[in-house]
């Protein structure tokens, strides 16, 4: 009988919390967030209590999370199953816990008869394990010719972000968020200008990649980039730059010449810049709109972090998609492998990330032109090798990378050592001061209850096909892995290669007219 009693007690709560919202009007949904918060977070302390339910407990968190962010954002139950006639993938859930090699071979099974695209690919070629219908088709990504790329490129190559997205013809604000330990975070808005769209839902915040800052997603330009084409569809757009990237290097009290200013890495930015920028932003858009959120490489990690930490951010995210995503890091090879094999690494210092590898690095590495392999980002992404990027390979010269902190490379030359996605690791003294234990805790990836969509390709050197499968596999999530068959398609390709708006942004558009169309379709 005391066995049964806890499970009883979660039920009841759970129900009573349910009557009150379903009986609430929709209408007076935005000001629930501030009294569901506090119940969220008391459901969990409630449930952390009885660990011998540990199974149960997951399934009724996940439900109950679910129940009350689909009740916030659409005033309806979404059952959030996909369509029928639907390709995606949705990873079994007798996988998930399986282990990777498992979870491989379904997916290899699922994907083995996929064409492989050859280099010049076609708008009527789809490359991703899944083909979409939808109203947005590849004529709203324009093409451009090379020559006159490379000439906006060369123009552009000296301007801020901001001065960059008033350039291509954009309205921009830009905004300070200032964290919890006092770094000032510069966030830049571009507000939807295309008639008709007034949709509050509509919002999406972007984040950058590793030593990335917010102007990567803009050098593609105008029609080609994926902010400029979210705009375009009435999405309300944030660009978020994490601390010590060159347009967020302030503090309230440090120096940036302190190794204290610089005693920071993914986790920080996940744990504390991603939370304040998403409650900046539900702050600043009219009834506190869900988030669409899109992050590449380090910005997907930095979602990772805060939703395994700080688990009821997933009820301010409408979707939430991961290009090139960097957790479980296995297969990665380049540079970052060397320093995670250790080998002389003390030119990398302990403060601000090199802006240049080291002349042997470079040689033992580059496999394309010297100049490029000069850039620190562009080495450890793929050697060097321009093939995908022509159109903006001027701008890459003097806009990256945007800086970051060693600790954040050295947290991921870590993952490699470990093979496991896990916090930093201090020794085993300070571990015991920080953490409690002798060795850094894994990051909860159970505790993420909101979907996911997945991006990757096999030829990343960063963030291989395999290693996302196997963040998927620890994954309790509703996960769908897509995949970029293109042979050479790199780590840095997933946004600035020639070829990204139709091999990755013609699909992330697709997916969020999905996500539209299913949520019109349970509110009629």
């Amino acid at each position: 009988m005391s066995a049964i009693m806890p499970q009883i007690c979660i039920n009841k709560f759970f129900l009573f919390v349910c009557i009150i919202v379903i009986f609430l009007s929709v209408e007076t949904k935005s000001s629930l967030r501030e009294y569901l918060e506090p119940v969220v977070k008391f459901k969990n302390k409630l449930a952390l209590c009885f660990g011998p339910l540990e199974q149960k407990r997951q399934q009724i968190k996940r439900a109950f999370y679910k129940f009350i962010r689909d009740v916030l954002s659409d005033g309806t139950i979404d059952e959030c199953k996909k369509p029928e006639d639907s390709d995606n993938k949705i990873i079994p859930e007798s996988l998930r816990n399986n282990g990777s090699l498992l979870l491989r071979n379904y997916y290899q099974q699922e994907t083995s008869d996929t064409t492989i695209i050859p280099k010049n690919v076609s708008d009527d070629i789809e490359t991703t394990t899944v083909t979409f219908t939808s109203t947005i088709t590849s004529d709203t990504i324009t093409s451009a010719t090379t020559e006159h790329l490379q000439g906006d490129s060369e123009m552009n190559s000296k301007k801020t972000a901001s001065d960059l997205i008033t350039t291509h013809g954009y309205k921009v604000e830009t905004h300070t968020v200032i964290t919890v330990d006092g770094y000032k975070l510069t966030v830049n808005r571009i507000l939807a200008i295309t008639p008709g769209f007034t949709s509050v839902r509509k919002v999406a915040l972007l984040h950058h990649g590793l030593l990335g800052s917010s102007i990567d997603w803009l050098l593609l330009g105008p029609n080609r980039s994926l902010p400029y084409l979210l705009s375009d569809h009435g999405y309300d757009v944030w660009l978020a730059n994490a601390r010590g990237n060159k347009y967020s290097k302030d503090h309230l009290n440090l120096d940036i010449d302190t190794k204290e200013y610089w005693d920071f890495s993914w986790h920080e930015i996940g744990h504390l810049d991603m939370s304040a920028v998403i409650d900046y932003i539900r702050e600043n858009t009219r009834k506190k709109a869900l988030i669409h959120f899109i992050g590449h490489s380090m910005g997907a990690t930095a979602l990772l972090v805060l939703l395994s930490t700080v688990p009821h951010y997933s009820l301010y995210l409408h979707s939430a998609i991961l290009l090139a995503p960097l957790s479980f890091l296995f297969q990665v090879k380049g540079p970052l492998r060397y320093i995670a094999e250790g080998r002389n690494n003390r030119f990398l210092g302990n403060k601000e990330f090199v802006n240049a590898f080291p002349e042997h690095i470079v040689k033992q590495f580059c496999k394309g032109e010297e100049d490029l392999c000069t850039n620190p980002l562009i080495l450890m992404a793929n050697g060097g090798i321009d093939t995908n990027i022509q159109s903006v390979k001027h701008q890459l010269y003097d806009q990256t990378p945007g800086g970051g902190s060693t600790k954040t490379v050295l947290h991921y030359a870590q993952l490699i050592q470990s093979g496991l996605f896990q916090r930093f690791d201090y020794g085993t003294v300070k571990n015991l001061l920080v953490y409690g234990k002798a060795a850094p805790p894994e990051y909860a990836l159970n505790e993420i209850s909101s979907p996911l969509v997945v991006i990757s390709s096999p030829s990343d050197w960063l963030s291989s096909t395999r290693d996302v499968e196997t963040l998927s596999a620890h994954l309790t999530c509703d996960v769908t892995h897509h995949v970029v068959k293109r042979p050479g398609f790199s780590h840095i390709d997933f946004i600035w290669a020639d070829d990204a708006p139709l091999l990755v942004y013609r699909l992330v558009l697709n997916l969020l007219q999905e996500i539209k169309d299913k949520s019109e379709a349970l509110m009629i």
